[in-house]
């Protein structure tokens, strides 16, 4: 398995936004074509890719947003998702790994919003509150 820029794999990025669109109910009113748009323009700081045998297997993407609107704009990983078929293969691990490495160079810390915070936890984040209208979780973790 290899970690990959999402630009590196351009050609597979009909089926990574895809899973994106799919898994998340049309972010944002996109359609699918202007979610493969956004994976090719790095709108995000940058979306990882995880390879197997020259096909995408699972997909991790930064965002910078206001996290319930309030200043300032932290770095949080906006979307992580992993094939069904390739689940359980530590892809989601993997994809995590790199994106905190990668992470270092753009902010001292990386954020996520989740509502199975126990892997993140598993994984050297932290909790920092519980969002009170639907009960998920923001987690943190410091970089070096």
């Amino acid at each position: 398995m290899k970690i990959v820029d999402a630009t590196e794999v351009a050609s597979k990025l009909d089926t990574v936004a895809h899973w994106l669109w799919n898994q998340w109910g049309r972010p944002e009113g996109q359609t699918l074509a202007e979610s493969r748009q956004n994976l090719e323009r790095q709108r995000s700081p940058c979306s990882l890719v995880a390879v197997v045998d020259d096909e995408p297997r699972g997909v991790l993407v930064f965002r910078r947003v206001k996290y319930m609107g309030r200043p300032p704009l932290r770095l949080f990983i906006y979307s992580i998702y992993v094939d069904e078929g390739s689940r359980g293969e530590g892809i989601g691990t993997a994809l995590l790994s790199e994106a905190v490495a990668r992470a270092s160079a753009l902010d001292d810390a990386v954020h996520v919003y989740t509502d199975i915070p126990e892997w993140y936890v598993e994984r050297g984040f932290s909790i920092e509150e519980r969002d009170p209208k639907t009960g998920n979780v923001v987690l943190s973790r410091t970089l070096p």
